[in-house]
């Protein structure tokens, strides 16, 4: 479990984001440029190795080194038992919407649910 996960309970605002994340894995949302169709959910295991696919690409840009989360990790979040810490946000947003993470209307709808969730 990650560590806001492990100080920090579920809030509202919390739980709104986490249900969002589940209705676009649940509802199958993909990059444009994903050999999978859009429509078809993801796996908890296949939405894990999109979440690795898109850590080299962030540890490239001088971000710091980025680890992607345990199976574990995005089961709690599916069952709202734990919200992501921020270090996982963009490579939810890439392995969700790829190169469209910062122009696609629900991929900023996502965000700003994150943003609000995340304010203490």
């Amino acid at each position: 479990m990650d560590e806001f996960a492990q100080n920090a309970r579920v809030t509202d605002m919390g739980r709104a984001f986490l249900e969002r994340l589940a209705s676009h894995l649940d509802g199958g949302t993909r990059p444009a440029d994903s050999p999978v169709p859009a429509g078809t959910a993801w796996p908890n295991k296949s939405f894990l190795d999109a979440l690795k696919s898109a850590v080299p690409k962030f540890e490239t840009t001088g971000e710091g080194r980025v680890v992607a989360p345990s199976l574990r990790t995005i089961q709690q979040w599916r069952s709202f038992q734990a919200f992501p810490s921020r270090k996982y946000l963009r490579l939810i947003m890439t392995a969700l919407f790829g190169s469209a993470c910062e122009t696609d209307e629900s991929a900023r709808e996502l965000r700003a649910l994150y943003e609000q969730a995340s304010v203490r």
